[in-house]
């Protein structure tokens, strides 16, 4: 801080404090000396950083704005991670629909693509897309994305349908795959005893 002091624009010394400060859990001080080093010096201080701190803080709209921002500058620089996280922050001021634009536009070759493509199947199963949702979930699968959440996420919609012979074949298929995980295991013996009560 002394040299703070000294040099009040060395943007370079506040970016290593923000860092600090993230080490100690304190995110609210490194989102405030990253902002003085952008106000400072904008040059300096590139990607995404600001705004995923503002999401930790669950600073929706300035979060949003800030990846707005982030997109409208440089969208193919700015890659399909901050559609995603733009998405988050839309998410969390409850509007649903323009965080399903931007999630739908992340593409199958972005690292983030499984991320999102779960998130997007949640939201529109959320807002009533029942088929929509659950094609997203066989794309996945046919994509080879062979992941434990996306066979979570078919169960729960097949149980929501009530349909519990595909929710079975979707439990027992992804405990096959995945075999230590305690929510698939959970979800199989659900079911299991749901088709039970049906036949009984």
């Amino acid at each position: 801080l002394s040299t703070l002091e000294q040099f009040p624009f060395a943007p370079s010394i506040r970016q290593q404090l923000a860092q600090l400060y993230l080490a100690r859990q304190q995110p609210l001080l490194a989102l405030e000396q990253l902002l003085i080093v952008r106000e400072q010096l904008p040059s300096r201080l590139g990607g995404n950083q600001i705004g995923l701190l503002y999401l930790h803080l669950e600073q929706w709209p300035r979060a949003a704005e800030e990846f707005r921002r982030l997109l409208d500058q440089d969208e193919a620089a700015a890659g399909a991670s901050n559609h995603y996280f733009l998405a988050l922050a839309l998410i969390g001021e409850s509007r649903y629909q323009e965080a399903i634009e931007q999630l739908q536009q992340v593409s199958p070759e972005a690292s983030i693509y499984r991320d999102a493509m779960l998130q997007l199947s949640y939201l529109q199963l959320q807002q009533g897309s029942v088929s929509e949702g659950s094609q997203i979930l066989h794309l996945l699968l046919e994509q080879g994305i062979d992941d434990s959440e996306v066979y979570y996420y078919l169960v729960a919609f097949y149980q929501h349908q009530q349909d519990v012979l595909q929710a079975y074949q979707f439990a027992a298929e992804g405990v096959e795959r995945h075999p230590s995980d305690a929510r698939l295991l959970y979800q199989q013996g659900v079911v299991l005893d749901a088709m039970d009560q049906h036949e009984a």
